[in-house]
């Protein structure tokens, strides 16, 4: 499977599930899948939009999908979108520095990289542009905001849990609703 790939489910098996590949977005492999074909991912990898719930804001169509190469720290992840390979900057949120080249790390900075790290690494994941914020910030990163298939804007759900707190790079963000206790 290439990021991008429009694929069905056919069957859960424990932690694989068997797709058939609608449509190919990209040639990412160098022996490239016909659309029809049947195989076997992880379900880590599997990439389908599910319904609106919870506290999150609905996932938009038309997403970017990604793959997760390194989290570099709470706010901060490279990804591979088919052949190229930028740093993306999570907009709608600022987490602890643990790499900045003139900052200590600050204090829960570790745990913050470690919660991104749980959720994002190695995972596909979904980008959306917010056309107020830009494209880029100063330091060349893609600002995004970033969803699992299964719903969750990562953003939000850093900041539900402590990770990270609510910033905007321009005036305006997406305004995180919140459930309220």
């Amino acid at each position: 499977m290439c990021p991008g790939d429009q694929v069905t489910t056919l069957e859960t098996q424990g932690e694989w599930v068997r797709v058939r590949l609608l449509t190919p977005a990209a040639d990412c492999v160098s022996q490239r899948a016909a659309a029809g074909s049947e195989g076997r991912v992880s379900g880590g990898l599997t990439v389908m939009q599910q319904p609106h719930t919870g506290g999150n804001p609905a996932m938009p169509a038309g997403l970017t999908a990604a793959i997760v190469s390194n989290v570099v720290d709470g706010d901060t992840l490279d990804v591979t979108i088919a052949s190229t390979a930028p740093r993306i900057r999570m907009i709608g949120i600022d987490a602890p520095e643990t790499k900045h080249p003139e900052k200590p790390v600050e204090c829960f900075g570790r745990e913050a990289t470690t919660r991104a790290s749980e959720l994002l690494q190695g995972q596909v994941v979904l980008l959306e542009t917010d056309q107020s914020q830009g494209d880029v910030d100063p330091y060349g990163r893609l600002l995004r905001f970033v969803w699992l298939p299964d719903g969750t804007m990562v953003n939000q759900a850093l900041i539900a849990e402590g990770y990270a707190f609510e910033y905007s790079y321009r005036n305006h963000s997406k305004i995180f609703h919140f459930p309220s206790e």
